[in-house]
């Protein structure tokens, strides 16, 4: 500090230029402090201080002050409390640097030995962000994440050599799962990223693996307001095992210690650690879930759903080490841009320990408890997986091989009679279990592109939702441009964007069913007809030029199942169609629907190409990657799948719901019909 910095902030107390300015001026680090609280504090520690600071820009003129803590008279105001201040014009000398500061306590109240100097040293090297070691190494020597705290006494040389080895072994090789979080831009986009990476055996006979999840902020309704209170937030957790043998020969002891005293998630505001977040705080409601036995999250979508309580497998606060770094300074710069109301950003406590308990303090928690709810459940689906794959690593067909071979090993102790009649039986099952491995296996090949296409769908679907808005803005802003200024040709324009809208929306409802939960997961016997109107009405943004007949009886219903399972299977009977009909000279589909007592059918005929088989032949089509389709070059690109799934897709949802799939002769003027049957 300059002489006259000194005067106008330091012997001044609760000024503002910290909040003014914000940032230093060279190194443009987050200012901390507010109030003045830090200097009072020392007469805590002891009775003197005498301070000597120079500035960088002027280093021949040095400050010394000195504070006489003792001379301070009960019930005097602190504006009458006497400074010495002496400025000095030579220079002076900060650990060989010519500018930075010196505090010397005198007249200490405690008395310090090697085990106090070494808690202190612990203390103040906690101050230092794991996310500075973690970043980028090679950096210049003025780059503003360069901080460190060296502390220097009797007895201590080796205590933090003995504190980083440990961090860094923490930090590096003992963990068994990491998880990465981090928003961006936060009350830009409103979305955040989780990454879990566990580390292969961490459940035993699990392999290496990552997942990621995007989450939109807030996760839960917060105060009744659905913004995004955080802008630049980033954080790490590590998640251990306290047992067994450690990687470089640490003690499960030395560790355990370690993570009792430093353990749990801490909150680093510019760098600078928040004393309160500890283990003897439990700020993310862990050991709360742990008393309670909380089985599943209140934060996870339904998505996440899984057998087994998975939430009994959420760390305690002493198997993790996390830090979540953020800057309060940023926060509320983030927050004016977007003019947001006083106070709705993160915001430190005047005592500098915490945060406060405000909305985006909330959503900071939440989204860091999501992230280990998140670690939790992927535990126990893998936990799960690995014994699965280890109680059935092999293969059914295999074990009833063994009983075979046990039994021809036997077969001079057994009757000849019983013998062969045992062996016929034992043969036949191995048979039927081979069969049925084959149709597990068809049936796995199919599952998991199955499963990234929903994915796929549920990503496409919030996609379509915001290009929509963008598309809808840039409609309304054509045409008061064209009304303005009297532009029949921008006019044109917004009436084309305007025709794309509605083939937008319409491939927006291909997917709707996939997002309302009571069309996922619903029972009820829905109308045939609307149902089908629905789906025509959708596919129609993408099948161009095919014309639909829709025949059905109003009172038709299909049997039980949940909207999006008919949903699926009709728009993969008519994807199916609109191949067929692309080399065909007239594109159309009747849609033809039955009732006749119990009995109740479904025909879908096209004027396609036809099967070039008979309908017994056809049946090896809904076998996973059958083909039947002969598309022109011309026409490839047209193409809706054609990787050979959708007629299993057909088969397997339609069986799943009591109904039959098979081709019928077609129907007169058509060349194929696809029959869906079922009972009422």
């Amino acid at each position: 500090m300059s002489p006259e910095t000194f005067k106008q902030f330091w012997l001044r107390i609760g000024t503002r230029h910290k909040a003014n300015e914000q940032v230093s001026p060279r190194l443009r680090r987050p200012l901390t402090g507010a109030k003045g609280i830090g200097r009072l504090a020392v007469q805590f520690l002891a009775s003197e201080l005498e301070l000597t600071t120079t500035a960088e820009d002027d280093p021949t003129q040095t400050t010394r002050a000195k504070v006489d803590w003792s001379k301070i008279v009960e019930g005097e105001e602190l504006k009458r409390f006497t400074v010495d201040v002496t400025t000095l014009n030579s220079p002076a000398s900060y650990e060989g640097h010519p500018n930075g500061t010196r505090l010397i306590l005198r007249g200490l109240k405690n008395d310090w030995d090697a085990d106090d100097i070494d808690r202190l040293g612990r203390e103040l090297w906690m101050l230092r962000s794991p996310f500075r070691k973690l970043g980028e190494t090679d950096r210049r020597r003025d780059d503003p994440r360069n901080f460190d705290v060296e502390v220097t006494a009797p007895d201590i040389e080796d205590a933090e050599d003995t504190f980083n080895r440990l961090r860094d072994a923490l930090t590096e090789t003992l963990w068994r799962a990491r998880i990465d979080g981090r928003i961006e831009q936060g009350r830009k986009n409103g979305s955040a990223t989780i990454e879990i990476q566990f580390q292969s055996g961490y459940p035993e006979g699990a392999r290496e693996q990552r997942y990621v999840d995007h989450v939109q902020i807030p996760i839960r309704k917060i105060r009744s307001s659905d913004t995004c209170f955080l802008d630049d937030v980033r954080f790490q957790i590590y998640i251990y095992r306290l047992e067994h043998r450690q990687a470089e020969g640490i003690p499960v002891g030395e560790l355990r210690d370690y993570l009792t005293e430093y353990g749990n998630v801490s909150i680093y505001d510019g760098g600078f650690r928040l004393p309160y977040y500890g283990t003897n705080q439990d700020w993310l409601k862990i050991e709360e879930a742990h008393a309670s036995r909380l089985s599943i999250s209140s934060l996870l979508p339904s998505r996440l759903n899984i057998d087994g309580r998975y939430m009994l497998d959420l760390p305690t606060v002493r198997r993790i080490f996390g830090v979540v770094e953020l800057s309060t300074s940023h926060e509320e710069r983030a927050a004016k841009r977007a003019g947001a109301k006083a106070g709705s950003w993160l915001q430190i406590q005047p005592g500098r320990d915490r945060l406060h308990d405000n909305a985006a303090y909330e959503q900071l928690a939440d989204l860091v408890r999501y992230s280990l709810d998140f670690y939790a459940n992927r535990y126990k689906a893998r936990s799960l997986k690995a014994v699965e794959a280890k109680r059935y690593s092999e293969p059914p067909a295999r074990k009833q091989g063994r009983v075979v071979d046990l039994l021809q090993r036997h077969e001079t102790e057994i009757p000849p009679v019983v013998y062969k009649e045992i062996r016929r039986e034992a043969v036949d099952a191995q048979k039927a279990v081979s069969r049925q491995d084959e149709e597990i296996n068809a049936r796995a090949a199919l599952l998991a592109p199955l499963a990234a296409a929903g994915m796929t769908a549920l990503a496409v679907t919030h996609e379509l939702a915001r290009e929509t808005r963008t598309l809808e803005s840039a409609e309304r802003s054509l045409r008061t441009l064209a009304r303005k200024h009297g532009l029949p040709e921008i006019a044109a324009s917004a009436d084309t964007l305007a025709a794309s809208l509605k083939r937008l929306r319409a491939l927006q409802t291909l997917f709707a069913p996939l997002l309302a939960e009571e069309d996922r997961e619903g029972d009820s016997r829905l109308r045939v007809l609307p149902v089908v109107r629905q789906i025509v009405d959708a596919m129609s943004a993408i099948t161009t030029g095919m014309s639909v007949e829709i025949d059905v009886p109003e009172d038709m219903r299909f049997p039980a199942a949940p909207l999006a399972s008919w949903n699926a299977l009709l728009q993969n009977v008519l994807a199916n169609s609109w191949n067929a009909i692309l080399e065909a000279k007239e594109a159309r589909v009747r849609i033809e629907g039955h009732v006749e007592g119990r009995d109740q059918w479904l025909w879908v005929s096209d004027t396609g190409t036809g099967l070039n088989m008979s309908p017994a032949e056809a049946e090896k089509l809904f076998e996973p990657f059958e083909r039947n389709m002969n598309v022109g070059r011309d026409h490839a690109s047209l193409v809706i799948g054609g990787q050979g799934l959708g007629l299993s897709i057909v088969r397997m949802l339609a069986s799943r719901h009591t109904a039959d799939v098979s081709f019928v002769e077609p129907e007169k003027g058509f060349s194929t019909t696809m029959q869906i049957s079922w009972r009422g």
